[in-house]
């Protein structure tokens, strides 16, 4: 746009393109502002991440890492006595 002289002739002119370069500036803040609230969103999901238990890795204690009697926690599967075995159930009619 540069500098022109104002008249009564190109005033009109002038101020149009004096306000498209407004507009144009308006819309470059509402696209940082909407940048900066993008980023502070991604930040904020990262922290999260960060924050989270690691995927893929096993609790302490379990089949990979048993004791020294090769024992290991299983959860509490099956009343604590593990997979494929049944509790011993009283016989039916004793006290």
């Amino acid at each position: 746009m540069g500098s022109p002289a104002v008249n009564s002739e190109n005033i009109w002119d002038v101020y149009q393109e004096l306000l498209a370069q407004f507009e144009q500036l308006d819309d470059a803040v509402d696209f940082i502002e909407e940048c900066e609230i993008y980023l502070a969103m991604l930040e904020a999901q990262i922290n999260n991440e960060e924050n989270l238990a690691p995927v893929g890795k096993d609790l302490l204690g379990g089949p990979e890492n048993p004791a020294t009697d090769s024992a290991y926690y299983m959860g509490g599967v099956n009343n604590g006595l593990g997979l494929g075995k049944s509790p011993q159930l009283p016989a039916f009619g004793s006290d």
